[in-house]
């Protein structure tokens, strides 16, 4: 069945579209709202403000761009890569964040100490990214394998790229030479994907 939504998923990827990276992206665009994922606004500003800095490799601040995520499509995936761990992977699409092989996606490891306020840490930068983005059953160095769509930008028959984490950072181009093909029983579970399959995933806005 997820292979199935996978193929229906990559279909139409090879447009050369800047917003459009799934089959139905203005679907996923009006999914759920991450507003009632988060128990305090502190954390919702603090991760609007952490993917604002990392997007712009710290030059700029959600201070400084308050409409960022009403401009753009920001998609947050939440995920076990590791026992007892909930952590973040985040789709971006908009203008000038897609080409015609994708757009960009990051993951980040969840730092928090019981008690404290939400905290990540970068560890990875997909570039470039499609949907679906899906967790492995394979692990490595105690992670889970990721597996990110790869379509477009003259790749001809669309599959699903595995990235694995070095002790340090997942791997960041599902489309090099060399990366793995995912098969349909390696996959775990959807992080990002269609909005009718049950994820978690919501909108940032």
């Amino acid at each position: 069945m997820m292979f199935a939504f996978i193929a229906m998923t990559l279909a139409g990827c090879n447009r050369p579209s800047v917003i459009e990276t799934a089959s139905n992206a203005q679907a996923i665009g009006e999914g759920p709202v991450c507003d009632s994922v988060f128990d305090r606004s502190q954390s919702r500003d603090y991760l609007k403000n952490l993917i604002v800095r990392t997007v712009t490799d710290h030059r700029d601040s959600y201070a400084n761009q308050p409409d960022f995520f009403r401009k753009n499509l920001v998609i947050l995936g939440f995920a076990e890569l590791r026992s007892n761990k909930r952590d973040l992977v985040v789709y971006l699409s908009g203008s000038g964040y897609c080409g015609t092989g994708g757009c960009k996606g990051y993951i980040f490891q969840n730092i928090t100490n019981d008690g404290d306020e939400l905290r990540y840490r970068l560890i990875a930068r997909i570039r470039p990214a499609r949907l679906p983005i899906v967790s492995l059953d394979s692990t490595r160095n105690g992670w889970n394998d990721i597996g990110v769509a790869v379509a477009g930008g003259g790749i001809t028959t669309p599959y699903i790229g595995l990235l694995s984490f070095d002790g340090a950072n997942y791997d960041s181009n599902p489309t090099v030479f060399g990366v793995p093909q995912v098969s349909e029983d390696q996959i775990k579970s959807p992080i990002i994907s269609d909005p009718g399959i049950d994820t978690g995933q919501c909108r940032l806005i």
